[in-house]
């Protein structure tokens, strides 16, 4: 079969496949440096009362995030179906939560304070890069649109998930909740849509 004639599905499937299999050796590897106990690393085991705020502020970044993207139809159609490509999801989510929390929110933005880097700045730089890096989605249906709208959308996303890193006093815990939230609802809707031109119809 051609690659032209995939269907959307099968893209997405692939598409998921091939980013769990380069995520995995990274998470697996800063789990591994965070031992002995990578949940307590992580803020998984911080008391909950010094944290509250951050874990309120990720919880509704997620569901806010996740009702602007139900505006596309594959997504609404794919949220909570029970599929085999949504057990994916599921794992990318995980995957993608971790890693992509651990580099744009704890070294990147503790790297900034280290560096001299206010809170705004440490703010901007992480969600504005964290947007940058999803500009690919334009090239899954070769559309401008598509990689601008999802630059603008995930910039909004990364500004509030790094703002909920610094009310949890750099806690990563509900970050990495809130960005699984996102990509386990959301996916594998948004590839279908990209894939199809669902995506470049809602923008």
């Amino acid at each position: 079969m051609s690659r032209s004639k995939l269907s959307a599905e099968t893209k997405s499937l692939l598409a998921m496949l091939a980013l769990c299999i380069f995520m995995a050796p990274f998470v697996f590897m800063l789990l591994g440096r965070a031992r002995p106990d990578a949940l307590t690393a992580f803020g998984f085991r911080a008391p909950l009362d010094g944290v509250s705020l951050a874990w309120l502020a990720g919880f509704v970044l997620a569901a806010g995030y996740v009702g602007f993207c139900t505006r596309i139809p594959a997504v609404r159609s794919w949220l909570v179906r029970p599929h085999g490509l949504k057990l994916l999801a599921l794992l990318l989510a995980a995957l993608a939560g971790t890693l992509e929390e651990i580099a744009f929110r704890k070294l990147l933005m503790d790297w900034l304070g280290r560096s001299g880097g206010d809170a705004i700045a440490q703010v901007l730089v992480s969600g504005l890069s964290f947007g940058l890096m999803h500009i690919v989605w334009g090239g899954l249906h070769r559309s401008w649109a598509n990689a601008i709208g999802s630059v603008v959308a995930t910039s909004i996303l990364g500004l509030g998930l790094a703002i909920v890193y610094l009310l949890g006093d750099r806690n990563l815990a509900p970050c990495i909740v809130s960005h699984f939230l996102v990509t386990a609802f959301i996916e594998p809707g948004l590839l279908i849509a990209a894939f199809s031109g669902g995506m470049r119809r809602a923008t």
